[in-house]
């Protein structure tokens, strides 16, 4: 008579070892198998079996998720909390059918935590606002959350039906709207897209499709840098420096992203710079109407390889050209000093008087693009201009004139959750200083993050060396001003969907577990992998 195995070989790191390379069910037993085989190892009584793997691998994702969410609850408990949340549309487990997830994240100090990818029936704002408290309560972190992280688009930010509102309805409170800078700055690029190229409801570009299609046959060696054309150097000759230094600057820092390296490196070429690895070019890439970055690139590159490509086509070039200096010129800075919350306020401050300036190099797309930025002046509301006090690039004249603000009632301007501007008053906000944004409202982000306001009666040049200062600074450097940590996990939840579990409960423990242990193991280092887990 056969004997039954009896040795169990599952561990918890190894179920979530097996989760996180995405090893379904029926090849688990294969490679634990071979694996054993290898190292000489006896699987006779070695409980190998597909069943027994799959419920070994179920149970240990539990437990995990179990230990994870009691110590949330303890590692957010003493500090103001962010509530991050991403949507997509997913493929379902039928055949033809989909559903929306909702990724659910939550920030504070530098510490990520997924709470969930719940499926929403519809991505209404209600809906989305219903999904996040859920997970809030659910995890037992609703007392500290203080300030939220998304996207601008309506189902969010609407006044009366959007997310936003709708979640501080059911928490009862106040929230600080960190409105994620990268999609603002997204729709602007977009503007200027559409004012030299048009509308387009299709969901590829034309233009860019075609250059994809002949690019085979570039001759990569035989570019031409912006600077080449006269047009280009007028414009940019004066910035042509200082951009440089920035972008070689940011491309020495790890780039979370493989396009915004790509980005960096097309404008230090397109201003006839050098790269330290040499000058070389991505294939095209995705070209979806959604993603502004794609456009950014597209430009750049087709603009260096005009003549090879916009042959006979002046008109297009003309187009081109005029979206590259605005990019290289304006864009690219305040895109990577984006995520950067004490510069947020005087960042963008600058930016729309840049716009406005630009006029004298095109009027149309200052225009069109003042007009969308005056729409999302979020961050210089009076509570979120207080940021700007931890700003090191903010002079401190500047910083003594926000302090005589604070005892104002009101500040310059009229605001709610963003201030209210229009075109009738583009010429005084073109004008203002940061501390027109200031009032006695501003101390309520002091109170709302506790930090002690005292070091504001010093001098500005002796701040560095307050400890209250120090503390906020820290803080302040912590907070999320883009809803990257969100489109992160919205890249997790794409890459496991429907793949290891169509069970709804198991797919709940997944994912956070997932995420603990990328965490955990962040490369694939013999020292790193033999940690214990």
């Amino acid at each position: 008579m056969k004997r039954r195995a009896t040795e169990p070989v599952i561990t918890a790191k190894l179920a979530t070892t097996l989760d996180k390379c995405k090893v379904s069910k029926k090849n688990a037993p294969h490679l634990l198998v071979a694996i054993a085989e290898a190292y000489s190892v006896d699987v006779k009584n070695k409980i190998i079996n597909e069943t027994s793997v799959h419920e070994a691998r179920q149970k240990y994702r539990q437990e995990r998720y179990d230990i994870i969410k009691n110590l949330v609850p303890e590692i957010f408990s003493n500090a103001a909390t962010t509530i991050h949340w991403d949507g997509k549309m997913l493929p379902g487990i039928l055949r033809n059918e989909s559903s929306e997830r909702l990724a659910i994240i939550i920030t504070s100090n530098g510490v990520e935590q997924l709470l969930g990818v719940p499926a929403i029936s519809r991505s209404t704002g209600q809906h989305q606002a219903a999904a996040v408290f859920e997970h809030l309560v659910d995890w037992s972190v609703v007392d500290n959350v203080e300030a939220l992280c998304c996207d601008s688009t309506a189902s969010n930010t609407g006044r009366v039906k959007g997310a936003c509102i709708k979640l501080e309805q059911a928490l009862d409170k106040d929230l600080l709207y960190l409105i994620c800078r990268h999609h603002i700055y997204e729709l602007v690029l977009k503007c200027t897209f559409e004012i030299k190229f048009g509308k387009s409801t299709a969901p590829d570009v034309t233009f860019f499709k075609e250059f994809e299609g002949f690019w085979k046959y570039v001759k990569q060696n035989e570019y031409e840098n912006g600077l080449s054309d006269s047009y280009v150097k007028e414009h940019l000759k004066d910035e042509q420096d200082r951009i440089l230094l920035f972008c070689s600057a940011r491309l020495e820092q790890r780039q979370p992203r493989s396009d915004y390296k790509e980005f960096l490196e097309l404008v230090i070429i397109f201003l006839g710079g050098e790269l330290p690895t040499g000058t070389t070019f991505h294939p095209p890439g995705a070209i979806h109407n959604a993603r502004w970055m794609a456009k950014a690139i597209y430009c750049l590159k087709i603009f260096l390889f005009r003549k090879q490509f916009l042959t006979d086509r002046k008109e297009d070039e003309l187009k081109c050209r005029d979206v590259c200096i605005f990019i290289v010129r304006l864009y690219v800075q305040a895109w990577f000093c984006a995520p950067e919350a004490p510069q947020a306020p005087s960042q963008d401050l600058k930016f729309l008087k840049d716009l406005h300036e630009y006029k004298t190099i095109d009027k149309n797309i200052s225009e069109a693009t003042v007009k969308k930025f005056m729409n999302h002046l979020w961050y210089l509301t009076p509570e979120l201009a207080a940021l700007s006090f931890f700003d090191s690039n903010l002079a401190d004249s500047e910083k003594l004139l926000m302090c005589e603000a604070l005892n104002l009632k009101r500040s310059s301007f009229s605001y709610e959750k963003r201030i209210l501007a229009d075109r009738k008053n583009i010429k005084q906000i073109s004008e203002a200083s940061l501390s027109d944004f200031i009032c006695k409202d501003s101390l309520n982000f002091f109170n709302r993050y506790q930090i002690n306001p005292t070091f504001l009666t010093k001098d500005p040049s002796k701040w560095k060396n307050e400890k209250n200062f120090i503390a906020g600074l820290d803080m302040v450097k912590n907070l999320k001003t883009v809803n990257d940590v969100a489109e992160r996990e919205v890249k997790l939840m794409t890459d496991f969907n429907n793949i290891l579990t169509k069970d709804e409960q198991q797919r709940k423990y997944l994912l956070p577990v997932i995420k603990e242990y990328r965490n955990f193991f962040p490369n694939c280092t013999k020292e790193t992998l033999m940690k214990q887990y």
